[in-house]
């Protein structure tokens, strides 16, 4: 995916094996050192009220991070916010293993969050999980052994949707971005996620880009036959002028094949019209 190269250099060695490796993505590794409970298995959770209010406010400070714009903090700005309340937080938490995982997993999401193939607007996405993320990694060694957990699966499948449109206006780019922003808000607002919670959003992601799959296909096979049913002449063009769809009347014209008029710029396919 998008940022499996990025997750892959994660504690936990090679990637997985595709999809595949998504149905052990909670398999039990060793924990980290000094934590409490069993190796690779849930701990309850026990927090101060201290380390809630930091998680709090450190959660508003998220929420509140905005894409591009003007109303955009600079970068300088917000790291800066950000490590304070992070210091915060590691200092409220109980167990050295925990301020542990707290430094790890904040400084894996500012990495995720620079990444350059994360489209800007999709980082208040992810950014708006990484609460409940390190509430699932405070309760799931595992998680910050391996990158083959439904966390990290996640946010790789969020990245790999989101690189798939090279026009940032596309309308379908529009739709998954909003799709993720309700599906991000759903898992931040769950008081006690885990890693089960991640997954289900990970399989709803999953099929809401079959179904914005098939329907371009139903659209592109309805376009397809509109333009061959019609009398006339039609040439369907990409952004950048190359021709992607011609019907028999504009094949007569040109004197050639669609097979040797699709994918060359217009102006070669049909000299004429430029």
């Amino acid at each position: 995916g998008a940022l499996g190269g990025l997750l892959a250099r994660m504690p936990g060695g090679a990637p997985g094996e595709g999809r595949a490796a998504e149905a052990d993505a909670a398999t039990a590794r060793p924990g980290m050192p000094g934590r409490g409970g069993a190796p690779g298995r849930p701990r309850p959770a026990v927090q101060s009220a201290e380390f809630e209010e930091a998680l709090l406010r450190l959660d508003e400070l998220l929420r509140q991070l905005p894409a591009v714009g003007p109303a955009a903090s600079s970068p300088v700005e917000s790291s800066a916010r950000l490590h304070h309340h992070r210091s915060a937080l590691v200092a409220s938490a109980g167990e050295a293993g925990d301020r542990q995982v707290i430094e790890l997993l904040s400084r894996i999401f500012e990495t995720i969050l620079s990444y350059p193939q994360l489209p800007a607007a999709f980082r208040p996405v992810v950014a708006r999980m990484q609460v409940a993320a390190l509430r699932v990694a405070l309760q799931e060694p595992a998680m910050m052994d391996s990158h083959n957990h439904a966390v990290w699966f996640l946010m790789d499948r969020i990245g790999e949707a989101s690189a798939a449109y090279a026009q940032p206006d596309d309308p379908r780019l529009t739709a998954l971005l909003a799709f993720c922003q309700s599906m991000a808000e759903d898992v931040a607002r769950i008081p006690a996620p885990d890693s089960a919670l991640f997954r289900r959003a990970l399989n709803r992601l999953d099929a809401q880009r079959s179904a914005a799959e098939q329907r371009a296909l139903a659209q592109r096979e309805w376009l397809r036959v509109t333009i061959a049913s019609c009398g006339e002449a039609v040439v369907a063009t990409d952004p950048d002028g190359v021709v992607r769809l011609v019907n028999p009347a504009a094949e007569a014209l040109a004197g050639r094949r669609s097979a040797h008029l699709v994918g060359r710029p217009i102006g070669e396919a049909f000299p004429l019209a430029s």
